[in-house]
């Protein structure tokens, strides 16, 4: 979704924008139909840039090898180690910093100005009830018997559900246009993932959840910010977990404004080019 959001952009910009691999989650691909981008298995070879988003590493340096772009920017959110042949790297995060890559000798495009929000999001307006959302992948069945716990454990008049098919007692809200009815809730509940930055910007009251390593930072981001922060790896049996989550919706806070750097970020880019 934050290469997409590069995408649109870049062809507001006046340029062509492809994305290149699978896409399995069906408002993904919407998105893409929606704003142009196609979804191609080869990219042609006369594409100037390549924007590498992968947490795969030997596919990260076998792309930073790709001889047949003169530019080449890897994404990355965890300040690891950036393979040879990248002109630049990109942290679309608001923790990123150029301390994250004090061994890496090209471009750094990180920190709050480069966080690639959507446009047009609107202001939380408060309201009763709260939302949840687990992050755009696969949800799991520990994910899913939490879900149906929340219910019980936080007795709200709406409770909403982003993404995917909602589990009892909860209504589904869609996907590619959440915050239509997400602005209007008391409290977000997400996963510390892209979701999160549009929750800054809207301005509503949340709760993190971190479910895998590539959270770690952003929740410790949130976290300072003084938004209550649940590692959902923790070995904390389900009912545990609802009962955590029940208390930290009490204390819900909002996090610190965030606005759209995705024009910056193809400003840089095209500043790289040059």
């Amino acid at each position: 979704m934050r290469c997409l959001s590069v995408g649109r952009e870049w062809i507001a910009a006046g340029g062509r924008a492809e994305l290149l691999g699978d896409i399995a989650l069906p408002f993904v691909a919407r998105r893409c139909a929606s704003i142009g981008v196609p979804i191609v298995a080869r990219s042609r070879d006369d594409s100037a840039v390549l924007l590498v988003d992968l947490y795969d590493e030997e596919k990260r340096a076998l792309l930073g090898r790709d001889s047949g772009r003169a530019t080449r920017i890897v994404v990355d959110d965890m300040g690891e180690t950036i393979p040879p042949g990248y002109d630049a790297v990109w942290n679309p995060n608001p923790y990123g910093n150029d301390d994250l890559y004090s061994g890496f000798d090209g471009e750094i495009i990180a920190g709050e100005g480069y966080v690639p929000i959507r446009d047009g999001l609107p202001l939380w307006e408060g309201g009763r009830g709260g939302a949840i959302s687990f992050g755009g992948g696969m949800i799991t069945a520990g994910m899913r018997r939490l879900a149906e716990m929340i219910p019980l454990a936080i007795p709200a008049e709406t409770l909403l559900w982003v993404g995917g098919s909602a589990p009892r007692q909860i209504r589904s809200v869609m996907a590619t246009d959440i915050w239509r009815e997400v602005s209007r809730a008391g409290w977000l509940i997400t996963s510390a993932g892209s979701t999160l930055w549009e929750a800054a910007a809207v301005g509503i009251p949340v709760v993190v959840m971190i479910f895998s390593r590539n959270h770690e930072l952003a929740a410790l981001w949130a976290g300072s910010s003084g938004a209550p922060v649940l590692d959902m790896r923790d070995n904390i049996s389900t009912d545990g977990l609802a009962r955590s989550l029940a208390t930290s919706v009490r204390s819900a806070a909002v996090l610190p404004h965030l606005q759209s750097g995705t024009r910056s970020v193809v400003d840089r880019i095209l500043a790289l080019i040059a």
